[in-house]
């Protein structure tokens, strides 16, 4: 009687984490449009989060965040039609207390921005450009917009 108990238990939790782990999987960007072009809005929030935790000095945690921002400008433009003639990365975060002591709480704050690259969607690759991208040398034709670190108390 216990082992079935248990047994149930245990297939409930799993069932209840299963979709929670796949929540926190999904990619967390948004794409749009302005004026120019395709946007892709990626929310790094999670990456942020962990980047703080392990005490990444605030440099290399953006130099990670340039790199996966142009990743997914590669991917976004193969993806998009040819006809394109400017992308877009925003790379935004939810303001909170795990990100800046500004926020105490969890709960939603408002949305800062970390970073915006873009560019034409055409541009020639190397093909050792995500690790030209890794010693800081992006390809030529983006522009790279980083903004100040959110200021900290006492500031």
């Amino acid at each position: 009687m216990k082992r079935s108990i248990v047994a149930l238990l245990l297939g409930c939790s799993i069932a209840v984490l299963l979709p929670v782990a796949r929540v926190q999987a999904m990619p967390r960007e948004i794409i749009t449009r302005n004026a120019s072009g395709p946007v892709i809005v990626w929310d790094a929030t999670p990456q942020i989060e962990g980047l703080i935790a392990l005490n990444v000095p605030y440099e290399r945690a953006v130099d990670q965040l340039k790199v996966h921002a142009l990743e997914l400008f590669v991917r976004g433009a193969h993806g998009f039609a040819k006809k394109e003639k400017h992308l877009t990365v925003m790379v935004v975060y939810a303001r909170s207390g795990a990100i800046s002591a500004r926020y105490q709480t969890k709960s939603f704050q408002g949305v800062g921005d970390v970073l915006t690259l873009e560019g034409s969607p055409r541009i020639r690759l190397d093909s050792r450009w995500r690790v030209q991208a890794q010693h800081g040398n992006l390809p030529p034709g983006l522009t790279l917009h980083v903004n100040p670190p959110p200021a900290t108390e006492g500031q």
